[in-house]
């Protein structure tokens, strides 16, 4: 097999501050109005993919997945993927690296690991409404880069992490 190039958020020379292990971006910004069509590879960083609308494939682990409305794409560090997006898609894209702590360090990483052992999450529009609301907050918090919004990003990553993790306990009793 050939070798599958890994790709990073920043690289060393990028990195200005202590927050350059996060990034957040509105889907529609990222495409611009053309299609995503990506190369195999992988990330050293986790990868969220919430997609509001959209089609495309987007392969994890060499398993294809239909992207369709109010679904949510979690990768881990190290996972291969291939992505092919139609515009004029609509979503978030989150990445952090291994590095970003949350502000509940042990309850938090915990979270992320229960949340990240499941690659493709289907939810229902009210549950995936919610969430999105709480990306939007960070999404501008991000933007705006105001006194504190580490902080806000980090609160709010972990609210969306509990609450996905309750939609998909509530749907699997």
């Amino acid at each position: 097999m050939k070798d599958i190039p890994i790709r990073s958020i920043q690289s060393q020379e990028q990195k200005t501050n202590g927050f350059d292990s996060f990034k957040i971006r509105s889907l529609s910004e990222v495409l611009a109005g053309k299609d995503m069509n990506q190369d195999l590879h992988r990330h050293d960083f986790y990868f969220f993919l919430v997609v509001a609308k959209g089609e495309g494939v987007h392969a994890i682990d060499f398993i294809e997945h239909a992207v369709t409305e109010h679904c949510i794409f979690i990768m881990r560090p190290g996972q291969v993927h291939q992505l092919q997006l139609k515009a004029p898609s609509e979503g978030y894209l989150v990445e952090f690296n291994k590095e970003f702590s949350l502000l509940s360090p042990i309850s938090g990483n915990e979270l992320l690991r229960k949340v990240a052992n499941r690659n493709v999450n289907k939810l229902e529009e009210k549950d995936f409404n919610a969430l999105s609301t709480t990306l939007q907050t960070m999404l501008e918090e991000y933007g705006a880069k105001q006194v504190g919004y580490e902080n806000v990003i980090k609160a709010n990553l972990e609210v969306f992490l509990i609450r996905l993790l309750r939609c998909r306990q509530l749907h699997e009793q």
